[in-house]
């Protein structure tokens, strides 16, 4: 095998002629070429990831994405095409979901390199009919020389709550009113900072209250968190130790 010492070596030693030159610069190039290659087949792009997870998401095996002239389309729930957000650049996807005009399915895919040049991919659902919350999702997927993995517990805060909503300090967590609570994550299309917002489950808790469904420690909690809420907290992306950080409360600013 020749390699690029050699080829310099025998430039320097034995002078070839210029006919040996250009032989030379060509398996040069030709070396460079294939490295280029390996390196962009190596790295998926966000299209790539998104049909690969498609046997493991249902959502996105649902969505099948295909191009229409110069347009990224899905097919709706209610059987009618629409069009999806495909940003190669910014390594992201959205689909907004209408149905026949009763609710929304929001899909997001967003693609994240790690320190070890894998792809980290995002999936979030956020689903909302007649108005009312009806449920979020969000997994985050680590490719591996064997697949993709599931990494979404390694890659998320563990010690985020309720709490780190509220502009006012709680000293203690309330365990039973805390399994009730779900989160959605809002992921970025610029940049890489997501967003953690607290489910419309509180709406609920608030119904509960007003009907005397649940006891009032619970509803002087959701009275405190309705009024001295932040309106989400930042995910900061640590692509150090491939992981989100909790980062500051953000408040609405209506």
């Amino acid at each position: 095998m020749i390699t690029i010492s050699t080829c310099i070596s025998f430039t320097i030693i034995n002078k070839p002629n210029k006919i040996e030159r250009m032989k030379i610069n060509r398996l040069f190039l030709m070396l460079v070429a294939l490295f280029v290659c390996q390196t962009l087949v190596a790295q998926r792009n966000v299209l790539d990831a998104y049909k690969e997870l498609q046997k493991y998401d249902k959502n996105l095996d649902y969505y099948k994405l295909f191009k229409k002239g110069n347009d990224w389309k899905t097919t709706s729930n209610a059987d009618y095409e629409m069009s999806a957000t495909v940003d190669f650049k910014n390594g992201y996807i959205e689909i907004d979901d209408d149905g026949t005009g009763g609710g929304t399915v929001n899909v997001q895919v967003v693609l994240f390199r790690t320190i070890d040049k894998r792809e980290l991919i995002g999936v979030t659902t956020h689903r909302i009919f007649d108005g009312d919350f009806a449920g979020a999702t969000y997994d985050f997927w680590k490719s591996t020389d064997s697949g993709w993995k599931n990494v979404t517990k390694e890659v998320l805060p563990t010690n985020f709550n309720y709490t780190n909503f509220c502009t006012q300090k709680i000293a203690n967590v309330d365990a039973g009113f805390e399994k009730d609570i779900n989160y959605r994550i809002l992921l970025p299309q610029h940049g890489t900072t997501a967003k953690l917002y607290l489910s419309d489950a509180l709406m609920m808790k608030q119904s509960d209250c007003e009907r005397n469904n649940i006891d009032k420690s619970e509803c002087e909690l959701v009275e405190l968190l309705q009024n001295n809420s932040y309106e989400y907290v930042e995910l900061i992306w640590d692509k150090d130790n491939t992981r989100f950080k909790l980062g500051k409360g953000i408040e609405n600013k209506q």
